[in-house]
């Protein structure tokens, strides 16, 4: 906490340094309109330059400066759109209010007292430290039943869990308030009642609870002491993998990504302090002209930027952004000093989803972000992921492929890209039953997504199809780590009625850049897939005819 707020009265201090240059470009515009040398432009620069003033000086504090500039910004905004005749009673009002903004400013930079040069350097916005108790991706079990935990210790291993097994509840509850796991098993006394516990869980941790009974005193006792879900003995172990998946994969999503679009660098570097230290990445664009490069780059959660912005407007820029299909949903929420409920709404009208109005105090700013962005993930989550397997669809994992081969392009970086497919999938569904089948691809998304880098890409591409995405790494590596997850896979036992079976894939990789666009990297692998077939199944092969 104490380094944001040494962070943001750093950024406040270069803010009153910068109060110089605003009120120089004031009086260089009045000095033109004054003597009847101004134009159209120099208005809009006048008004440009009185409307940073009224978000920015309230943001950092100064809300005299703040209403005065409001004033001033009032008065010159017939003029920025129609014409760039003043009259002398205009100018007569407006005189004084130019004085006003003068005097605060000086008055301001008396107090503080700045030294003009050299000027500090804007502090960027520090990468968050991890807490070094937490283990992120360690799985806690504490179960009296030894059949059980071997039964867990075989399962989960399949998947690549980083299991951390405890004999009692007391070294069990003990770990957990030491170090924090990602999410814990733990297994209640094997009687027909559950009696109260101790508080096993001081930092929350998501429990999966087992217990003989499902009584509803049992569960409540659960539910008090963190559980994130409850299972009946005898457990049924695919349930369980599922639940596991879904908790580790939705806590661990990435962090929200936020696009801020905003002129006066000052300002956007305290928006950028104040998101990223509430545990967001931000980009920063001062230049709205740039605004589409940058968008492809990070498709960002959510878009915050100004009403009133030099070569191009907020709405202006708004109807852009709303033409490009791929950002046809994504928020876009104005944070302006502009109070003219008119001009609010007729800025929502074209393509924004909110308002707000500078200035927003930080812990503000944060919980209207936070709301809108994880609102629009959580959206974007389901139009984009396959409802069995929580995988990316077909059309996002395709246009993942483009966008990951422009990314390795700009970063000149290797992507493998592989096909995997499970082998004789039909004949499981005949002999086994769909709903065998299904678990199978479940399985096959369970195992992918636990074993694979945060960084790599996973996508249901179709049926029994599935395709993944490394970035930066060589061919070898890939064929390499995806032929230790074959061996896995094959490994887990399946049971349909009293019958038990497993199940194997083959996979085909490419390789960017040797194959240099998403199409003809997509037919490497598929060709490679299809030769893995032919010699046998059950095995990966690189393209070229290049098997493991």
């Amino acid at each position: 906490m104490d380094d944001i707020k040494q962070q943001l009265a750093a950024i406040k201090d270069i803010f009153i340094q910068e109060l110089q240059h605003k009120l120089n470009a004031l009086d260089d515009a009045w000095g033109a309109i004054s003597q009847g040398k101004a134009d159209l432009s120099t208005f809009k620069d006048m008004h440009l330059v009185s409307h940073s003033l009224v978000g920015s000086g309230a943001t950092f504090g100064f809300e005299t400066l703040s209403e005065t500039a409001r004033k001033l910004e009032q008065k010159l905004k017939p003029h920025v759109k129609y014409e760039a005749n003043i009259s002398t009673r205009e100018m007569a009002a407006i005189e004084p209010l130019l004085m006003d903004v003068r005097a605060q400013v000086h008055a301001i930079q008396a107090h503080k007292n700045p030294t003009p040069e050299p000027q500090p350097e804007i502090i960027d916005p520090p990468t968050p430290t991890p807490d070094p108790n937490e283990k992120p991706s360690s799985l806690y079990v504490c179960v009296e039943d030894p059949t059980l935990q071997t039964e867990l210790a075989r399962q989960l291993g399949f998947y690549g869990f980083d299991i951390e097994f405890f004999d009692t509840v007391d070294a069990f509850s003990d770990a957990i308030g030491t170090h924090k796991p990602k999410a814990a098993i733990l297994e209640l006394p094997n009687t027909k009642t559950c009696q109260p516990m101790a508080n096993i869980n001081p930092h929350n941790v998501p429990i999966i609870f087992i217990s003989p009974t499902g009584s509803l005193d049992c569960r409540l006792n659960a539910v008090r002491r963190g559980s994130y879900a409850f299972f009946e003995k005898p457990v049924d172990m695919f349930k369980m993998i599922d639940t596991l998946d879904n908790l580790l994969h939705t806590r661990g999503s990435k962090n929200l990504a936020i696009l801020i679009i905003e002129d006066e660098l000052t300002l956007a570097k305290y928006y950028e302090a104040t998101l990223s230290n509430a545990g967001m990445d931000v980009t920063v664009v001062t230049d709205p002209l740039k605004v589409l490069d940058r968008l492809s780059e990070q498709q960002p959660d959510l878009i915050l930027m100004d009403l009133y912005m030099p070569k191009c407007s907020g709405l202006e820029l708004a109807k852009i952004i709303r033409q490009q299909e791929e950002f046809i949903s994504t928020p876009i929420v104005y944070l302006s000093g502009e109070n003219d409920i008119k001009k609010q709404m007729a800025a929502i009208a074209l393509g924004a989803d909110d308002f707000l109005i500078k200035p927003i105090q930080p812990e503000h700013l944060v919980l209207a972000i936070t709301a809108r962005a994880l609102r629009y993930q959580t959206l974007r989550g389901l139009m984009a992921r396959d409802s069995l397997t929580g995988l990316l669809n077909h059309s996002n994992i395709k246009a993942q492929i483009r966008f990951q081969i422009d990314v390795a392009k700009r970063n000149k970086t290797t992507l493998a890209f592989g096909m995997v497919d499970l082998d004789k999938f039909k004949l499981v569904n005949d002999t086994y039953g769909h709903p065998a089948g299904d678990q199978v691809i479940k399985s096959l998304s369970h195992i992918l997504k636990q074993r694979l880098r945060t960084t790599d890409i996973i996508g249901r591409y179709g049926g029994e199809e599935f395709a993944v995405l490394l970035p930066n790494v060589d061919a070898h590596s890939a064929a390499k780590l995806l032929n230790q997850l074959r061996e896995a896979f094959q490994s887990i036992q399946y049971h349909a009625g009293d019958q038990t079976f497993s199940s194997t894939f083959s996979c085909g990789i490419a390789m960017f850049p040797a194959y240099e666009d998403a199409i003809s990297l997509n037919d490497a692998a598929d060709k490679a897939l299809y030769q893995a077939k032919q010699q046998g199944r059950n095995q990966i092969m690189i393209a070229d005819n290049k098997p493991l």
